[in-house]
């Protein structure tokens, strides 16, 4: 049994991810803002623990990691990917700001493996399907804070050895068995 620890956890990708990893075995520790909706957590919540920070806070990011001691880290907090999130500091400080305190506090405690959410922004727009091998083309501030984010884990993982990888994600849709049978 791994200790895994996921951010955004109360979004959809996360919440469907907390769910596998928990189907899986695994100990779930989200770490969570203090004004968060987690109706997305409520068949599972007494199966996990919630753990509040704001990830640019520092102290309290280190706190928690320090707290858990994850083996695994799941970095999916964002913000910027809705039509409605136009803030460019809050994406800074999300996006970047936010992984760079969450990677930082997982290396000093020696994880296993990082995770971060990446995005197919990234990459701009094509007229064809991109390939991880492609260079980024950033085409939204929100695109500028994720790339700046998967360029921070590459060069942490060179310069530091942790095992840090970006999984860029492209309209994430999960089907569930109907409940009709």
């Amino acid at each position: 049994m791994k200790r895994v620890l996921i951010t955004g956890g109360t979004g959809f990708v996360g919440a469907n991810l907390a769910r596998r990893v928990l189907r899986d075995g695994h100990e779930i520790h989200l770490l969570v803002r203090r004004s968060r909706q987690s109706w997305r957590l409520d068949e599972i919540a007494a199966d996990v623990r919630l753990d509040e920070a704001d990830l640019e806070d520092r102290e309290a990011v280190r706190r928690v990691v320090r707290g858990v001691k994850p083996d695994w880290v799941f970095h999916l907090a964002a913000y910027g990917a809705y039509p409605t999130q136009t803030d460019f500091e809050r994406m800074v400080a999300t996006n970047l700001t936010g992984s760079v305190t969450l990677l930082d506090a997982c290396r000093e405690c020696g994880v296993e493996a990082f995770v971060q959410a990446g995005s197919s922004s990234e990459y701009g727009y094509k007229d064809h399907p991109a390939s991880e091998d492609e260079l980024l083309q950033p085409n939204s501030h929100y695109a500028i804070t994720k790339a700046a984010a998967t360029y921070y884990c590459q060069f942490a993982a060179r310069t530091t050895g942790v095992n840090a990888v970006t999984v860029r994600l492209y309209s994430v849709y999960v089907r569930t068995k109907s409940r009709r049978g």
